[in-house]
Parts: C-alpha cells; sequence; structure tokens
C-alpha cells in the first residue's frame, strides 16, 4: 500500500509511518437478521 501510495505521489519523502493497529469494527460478513443489514450501528 505504501509503494502504490508513492508510486501515485500521494505522499512525499523517504521515510513513511504506517500504523498496523487493528480496530474493531463494527461490520459482520453476516446480515443482522433483524435490520438485515451487515453493520451494527450500535457497536
Amino acid at each position: 500500500m505504501v509503494k502504490k501510495s508513492i508510486s501515485l505521489g500521494l505522499m512525499k519523502g523517504r521515510f513513511v509511518g504506517v500504523d498496523g493497529t487493528l480496530i474493531k469494527s463494527n461490520t459482520s460478513p453476516y446480515k443482522n437478521k433483524k435490520s438485515n443489514e451487515y453493520t451494527d450501528p450500535d457497536a
């Protein structure tokens, strides 16, 4: 991702820091049976 961003000119410079912290999302690969959606806005 970093190499592609640099090649597209989105980032400049020789040193790039990337944060790979995992953040829990409110999305799911399964639909909610009540709302019939993939996301849970209350999460």
